[in-house]
């Protein structure tokens, strides 16, 4: 799978070969595609983490990148099976971005079948839930916790619906994904400089799950990579000043000094905060080109096949400012065959899925 398995070594295998030029990397690639090709039939998961969607992302890039037509036909494959074991509604338990609906309809968006994507993500809009500010959705079903970030809440649904649905037309689901981070947006309590929203409302599994995080899972270092998906997607410059409040928050923390970082407003908090920031005061997260409210070069709607669809499943742009102070940004490495690679962060594991 590729969160944890043969798939999700493939794209560093094929990293290596681009940034290094070592044909070795791409016919361990290729080899390991093999195995992966074989075992498309037998997994018993459709979802972009754990299962087949994300085994035909990675052998789809295979196809792409090296020309491996076995991998391009066993990538097609997996998509059919895939769609045969669609029940009209979801795929199994999980309704998010890791292991549902959300992730496989990404997923099956940047392997190059966007009707799949569209039948995946469709049902969002009949199941999303009123809220104050906006909607949200269950992450699994028997719940009553609803989930606010991007790897199985709220923000991580909105991320696949508004790219399937600026990359196929659908201004519905557009607008829906809009009504779920106005939902999630709704619920910080770290403003006006910083963005901070709980994990679950109301807690889940709050004997193992901390109330708050601040990582990709469940906190702002994924949160700023939506919003800054809805800033390219829609020109609205609140999306970055909220993508800047993320960062803030984020190198506010304390972290790695302190085990739980404050992310309070009184007075001892902020001198905490102070002491603690491994990087420097001075730093603009709003300077260089945010906020300008156009496009990047490649946005993230688009389906540029001049890089790898696997580095831009859940990825937009690194959440760190453009300026040159503050930590070190994501570099982009030229790539053979003229395309730019850029690295990628994992996300950790989790207790959510529970």
């Amino acid at each position: 799978m590729l969160y944890g398995g043969t798939a999700g070594n493939i794209p560093v295998l094929l990293e290596a070969w681009r940034h290094f030029g070592d044909d070795s990397y791409a016919d361990a690639a290729l080899r390991a595609g093999r195995g992966l090709a074989d075992a498309v039939d037998g997994i018993d998961d459709d979802s972009l983490y754990f299962g087949r969607t994300g085994m035909a992302l990675v052998l789809r890039t295979l196809h792409e990148e090296l020309g491996d037509a076995v991998a391009g036909a066993a990538a097609d494959r997996a998509l059919d099976l895939v769609r045969s074991r669609f029940d009209g509604t979801r795929w199994g338990e999980l309704f998010e971005l890791m292991g549902g609906n959300a992730g496989i309809g990404l997923g099956a968006l940047l392997a190059g079948d966007p009707e799949l994507a569209v039948l995946a993500v469709e049902p969002y809009l009949r199941t999303a839930e009123p809220t104050p500010a906006g909607v949200h959705w269950p992450h699994r079903t028997g719940v009553e916790a609803r989930l606010h970030h991007i790897s199985h809440g709220t923000l991580g649904i909105v991320l696949g619906l508004a790219r399937v649905g600026a990359a196929t037309g659908r201004a519905d689901l557009l607008d829906l994904a809009l009504a779920g981070a106005a939902d999630v947006v709704a619920r910080d309590e770290a403003g006006p400089e910083g963005f901070l929203v709980p994990h679950s409302t109301p807690r889940y599994r709050p004997d193992v799950i901390e109330p708050v995080s601040y990582g990709w899972c469940h906190g702002p270092a994924g949160d700023a990579q939506v919003f800054r998906l809805l800033r390219d997607l829609t020109a609205d410059p609140a999306w970055s000043a909220l993508a800047d409040r993320c960062w803030h928050t984020v190198t506010h923390t304390g972290l790695p000094a302190r085990l739980r970082p404050v992310s309070g407003t009184t007075t001892a908090a902020a001198a905490a905060r102070r002491a603690f920031s491994p990087w420097p005061a001075t730093g603009s997260p709003s300077s260089g080109n945010r906020g300008s409210g156009r496009s990047r070069t490649t946005s993230p709607a688009s389906l540029s096949r001049t890089s790898s669809p696997v580095r831009s499943a859940t990825a937009t742009a690194p959440a760190g400012p453009t300026s040159n102070t503050g930590p070190p940004r994501a570099t982009s490495n030229r790539a053979r065959g003229g395309r730019w690679a850029t690295r990628a962060s994992s996300a950790s594991c989790c207790a959510s899925c529970g």
